[in-house]
């Protein structure tokens, strides 16, 4: 595949061209670009997000020698050509073809000799080649080839004679006789459609037309194209470079065309023509539902534009439905950009105004009002809904949302697993959720699965980021990559979470949130480098500024990493400060899943020897973590417990709690510490097994602290470390096994890597990483071995 002249493509087609090039390992196909030099291009971001990617090889050209220079001149001005005028025409081109070529037509069209006496005439025509010789050629021509090859300069390639003719002033004969001499001269291509033979000898045809010439040719060009009945795109485009005039036609036609660029996952040419139609102006009417067509557009890519526009729609617009529609928009995005207050307000506001019998909608405001206490709004003092209506829940949309958020606060405050996952798979059921909702209440049933240890959490994110990728949501995609980093960093895959979050934080950029994004990401990537071993690396990531609000989910993570930092530099002091400072600011959380002060507080103590206080914590929090009943949160309490009363029975305890948990971490460290105390007994012998499966486990995750705590455990108790790693399907990383149910269900690398959006080669690796660990040789046996693990 070539394409050329990557410098002149649109947003939308480099965005692809990124998502491809991604995508080609291990297929036969070839991807070639050109880039002109010095050119930044209409996106540099995503210009050089293409030139630095690894797989990328970057050829540069270099200009042509003198000698090569000195061959082309004689080949088109005389063998005789003179070594100083050769020279001169190497210095005037800069050894570029393009301009070389351009040079000697000029040349060869003016009949100068090729001799060391008109070396002047090479420099006068300078490093402006193109463009001096194309208007030298135009001048020379008659009034209907100047004029059409002006036409054909506002209409771009491609372009239709008969439209050509028309805007020229010409009739069609006189169009087609004159684009004889246009073609003899190298202005136009000889055949049709009408074109330029190269953008740059259209750049100086167009350039040269007046600023305001040029605007009204292109308003000219759009009414004719109309007329004509040609693609609605190609009128719009005219439209775009023409100035507002205030005709009702062109911002529908602009309206019309930015929705049918949102359709085709082009958000970029969507937002410009939309704001274009707004510029027009169009009549009040349609205004309302304009600025929210826009709005709603703007929030794929740019939140706080969206802001503003949808703001606007909802005092403009009178449909009830429509009001609704951008009410629940703007109340996700108010809440994005660090407004949760004004979220809420806008709940109570819209709440007001719909009527008590319409369920659905009041479902959808009410899930709304009380999800922004988790970004840092105040608590809604009432319950929910979901509390109080008799009778099922979960029929409509609104009812959804509801759910999920009624599952999350139910995670978070005194409920057990038993009276939550049924709630959060209720609202996840059915698939409505997830296209309905751009990720954003998916995301509150999601995480108490998550808490819970459920595995349903990752087949969640996979069915939200295949919906976000479908509508090119900037912003669905960047969340959906957080929250499953988080997934794969609760479950111990360290490295697929820090490959998920470095996705989540590129998306960040691109959407442009400073504040509540970057805070999460900062957080859980922190969290990942500290488990790596990296403690410098997780104090940069948590140093990055960040405009989150106080008291909202954000900082309760960014907090928590920060304490957690502060406890694996043992500096308890500080960490104790902190924690009282976290415990305060999440009284009303009392899952220590979500809130685990007391276990923060509690190793805090152990380290600075009060030893007494430590335990009398846990053995507080103990009844909660039951409470709660995911053996994941009841496994670390267990665990923290045994090391500080030095247990045995909690210790095994909590290993066996820990085994049917997805969180593999917790479990090695359950088995670090039953080693541990075994080993500090005396007890060498029994020490060795569970000192071997904790380090195992901890070097398929890459959680150097473990490995290297357990190896020196091993090697006291006079063992070393087993040469062969974990094997078993229980050695597979959530993403390992993800490739390998697939595979196992006959899809083949290319069918998993276009579901699972990673290139053939990740699919190639973790399918020999998983025939490893299992002890197989080919895919005919996966269906077995994972039958049998």
């Amino acid at each position: 595949m070539l394409v050329d002249d990557l410098h002149w493509c649109d947003p939308a087609s480099l965005r692809f061209l990124v998502y491809l090039a991604r995508r080609l390992d291990g297929l036969p196909v070839l991807l070639v670009g050109t880039l002109r030099t010095g050119e930044t291009g209409t996106d540099p971001h995503l210009l050089a997000e293409l030139l630095v990617a690894p797989q990328t090889e970057t050829l540069t050209l270099a200009p042509l020698t003198p000698t090569a220079t000195a061959g082309l001149v004689r080949a088109r001005l005389g063998a005789d050509a003179d070594d100083a005028f050769c020279v001169a025409c190497h210095d005037a081109s800069g050894g570029n073809p393009l301009l070389l070529r351009q040079l000697l037509h000029a040349l060869e069209s003016d009949r100068v000799a090729p001799t060391a006496e008109r070396v002047g005439a090479v420099l006068e025509v300078g490093p402006r080649a193109v463009s001096r010789t194309v208007l030298l050629r135009l001048a020379r021509l008659d009034a209907d080839a100047l004029a059409l090859a002006r036409a054909v300069a506002l209409l771009g390639d491609e372009a239709d004679l008969g439209v050509a003719a028309e805007l020229a002033g010409l009739d069609r004969a006189r169009a087609a006789a004159a684009t004889g001499p246009l073609a003899r001269v190298e202005i136009l291509r000889p055949e049709l459609p009408l074109g330029f033979v190269h953008p740059l000898v259209r750049d100086a045809v167009y350039l040269e037309l007046p600023a305001g010439e040029r605007a009204d040719g292109h308003a000219r060009a759009a009414e004719i194209l109309r007329a004509h009945g040609a693609d609605p795109r190609q009128t719009a485009g005219q439209l775009l470079l023409s100035p507002p005039r205030a005709v009702d036609w062109v911002a529908d036609e602009l309206h019309a065309a930015g929705l049918d660029a949102a359709t085709r996952g082009a958000p970029e040419s969507a937002v410009a023509h939309l704001r274009r139609a707004l510029a027009e102006p169009p009549a009040a009417d349609r205004r309302g539902r304009l600025l929210f067509d826009l709005g709603r557009t703007e929030a794929l890519s740019d939140g706080f534009a969206a802001v503003e526009h949808l703001s606007a729609a909802l005092e403009e617009l009178r449909e009830p439905l429509v009001r609704v529609q951008t009410a629940l928009a703007l109340i996700r995005l108010l809440i994005l950009v660090n407004r949760p207050a004004d979220a809420q307000q806008l709940c109570r506001r819209m709440l007001a105004e719909v009527p008590a019998d319409d369920v659905d909608v009041r479902s959808s405001l009410e899930a709304f009002e009380r999800i922004v206490a988790f970004f840092g709004g105040p608590p809604v003092p009432t319950p929910s809904s979901f509390e109080t209506r008799p009778g099922p829940m979960g029929a409509t949309v609104g009812e959804k949302r509801l759910l999920a958020v009624a599952a999350l606060e139910r995670c978070f405050t005194g409920f057990g697993v038993q009276d939550v996952v049924p709630v959060a798979l209720e609202a996840l059921d059915g698939g409505v959720l997830i296209p309905a909702d751009d990720t954003f209440l998916t995301i509150a049933a999601a995480i108490p699965l998550v808490e819970a240890d459920r595995d349903e959490a990752l087949a969640v994110f996979d069915e939200a980021l295949a919906d976000a990728h479908r509508r090119g949501s900037q912003f669905a995609v960047l969340g959906v990559h957080l929250w499953r980093g988080y997934t794969l960093l609760r479950r111990g895959d360290l490295l697929d979470a820090q490959a998920s979050l470095e996705r989540a934080d590129a998306g960040n950029r691109d959407w442009g949130d400073d504040g509540v994004a970057v805070a999460y990401v900062a957080a859980m990537m922190s969290e990942v480098r500290r488990e790596l071993g990296d403690l410098a690396g997780a104090a940069r990531v948590l140093d990055r500024p960040h405009g989150a609000p106080p008291g909202g989910d954000a900082m309760r993570l960014h907090d928590g990493a920060r304490i957690r930092l502060l406890l694996a530099d043992r500096r308890s002091e500080e960490a104790l400060e902190a924690i009282d400072r976290y415990a305060q600011m999440l009284q009303a959380l009392t899952n220590p899943a979500w809130n685990p002060w007391r276990s923060m507080r509690a190793e805090a103590l152990a380290q600075l020897g009060r030893t007494d206080e430590a335990r009398a914590l846990v053995e507080e929090e103990l009844p909660i973590a039951r409470a709660w009943g995911a053996p994941s949160t009841v496994g670390r309490t267990l665990r923290q417990l045994g090391e500080l009363r030095r247990d045995e029975g909690l210790l095994r305890e909590a290993v066996e709690l820990l085994t049917t948990s997805t969180q593999r971490i917790e479990h090695a460290r359950a088995l670090l510490a039953l080693g541990t105390l075994l080993r500090r007994e005396r007890r060498p012998a029994e020490a060795r097994d569970p000192l071997r499966e904790a380090h195992e486990l901890a070097v398929a995750r890459g959680a150097t602290p473990i490995v290297d705590a357990a190896r020196a455990e091993l090697l006291a108790s006079g063992a070393r470390p087993r040469a062969t790693a974990l094997s078993g399907v229980a050695s597979l990383t959530a993403s390992e096994r993800r490739v390998a149910d697939l595979a196992a269900a006959g899809r083949t690398n290319r069918d998993i890597a276009q579901e699972l959006y990673v290139t053939q080669k990740t699919v190639e690796v973790h399918l020999s990483s998983t025939y490893r660990k299992l002890g197989i040789g080919s895919r005919r046996e996966l269906v077995g071995a994972l039958a049998d693990g």
